[in-house]
């Protein structure tokens, strides 16, 4: 759930507030405004910051000034040099704060893409050491229970945590695993289990999809031709090219170089290598 609204809505002065909510807890928003001249936002005036409660929402105070059109936009991050834009709020010529933002925002497609995965793991068979890693390009946190993971043939599952959320948090990575069972997977710990999906040793898709079925992202890898291709070794995406489009090439792919659990390769969970 991830919303931004003016808090009370009327005109935008006299100490409003911005309430932002679905952040991750504990980080911060900033929200400033922006003179918007068709669709370019110049003279960005810093307006205020909060941090994220528990429930995930932050009320960030506006300030006593009153705004002509133009736009509120929201910055999250939580370390320095690491900030990411989150929803805005466009305003007419009245500035009044009718409008809300995204009251309810679907992942949109290449919000969340595949980053790295283990097909062939060595150390353990594959129906219990095949895993797939996600990784939230944007600044907020995604739950993805009832997404479906699956190829181009429709062979898949369901991803549920029994209704629960499942939660990707804002730029960060979430595993699934054929087998969650830390002790039979090969050392992978908190991995969502997907159980019912497979993946070929050869070519083969890879498909992450809301409920509604609309595609967020999708893979083809090849038997070693343009993809990595080694047992027991991962294939990572390059830093750098969480794309939903760059990911679609095997030339941003690579093997990994680092040990993980009991002996293969990869960094579930983990930022990728440089390569």
């Amino acid at each position: 759930l991830v919303s931004m609204a003016v808090l009370p809505r009327t005109r935008l002065r006299l100490g409003n507030r911005l309430l932002v909510q679905g952040g991750q807890p504990g980080s911060l928003v900033c929200v400033g405004f922006e003179v918007v001249q068709g669709q370019v936002g110049f003279n960005t005036i810093p307006l205020g910051a909060a941090r994220f409660d528990g429930a995930g929402q932050a009320r960030v105070p506006l300030g006593r000034r009153a705004m002509p059109e133009g736009r509120l936009q929201a910055w999250v991050g939580g370390s320095s040099g690491s900030w990411w834009p989150g929803p805005s709020i466009t305003l007419g010529g009245t500035a009044l704060a009718e409008a809300v933002a995204a009251s309810r925002r679907p992942v949109q497609s290449g919000e969340l893409v595949i980053s790295e995965i283990m097909k062939d793991p060595a150390r353990v068979p594959d129906t219990a050491g095949e895993w797939v890693e996600l990784f939230n390009t944007t600044w907020m946190r995604q739950n993805i229970e009832g997404f479906t993971l699956t190829d181009d043939a429709g062979h898949g599952t369901i991803l549920t945590n029994g209704g629960n959320p499942v939660w990707v948090h804002g730029r960060g990575y979430r595993v699934l695993a054929r087998n969650a069972d830390s002790g039979a997977n090969g050392g992978i710990s908190g991995a969502l289990d997907y159980a019912t999906f497979s993946m070929r040793n050869g070519a083969d898709q890879v498909i992450l999809a809301r409920p509604d079925g609309t595609v967020v992202d999708r893979i083809s890898y090849d038997d070693g031709i343009e993809w990595p291709d080694v047992s027991g070794t991962s294939m990572q995406l390059r830093t750098g090219t969480e794309s939903p489009f760059q990911n679609d090439s095997g030339a941003f792919w690579c093997e990994s170089n680092s040990v993980y659990g009991i002996g293969d390769m990869g960094t579930p969970g983990l930022p990728n290598e440089d390569c």
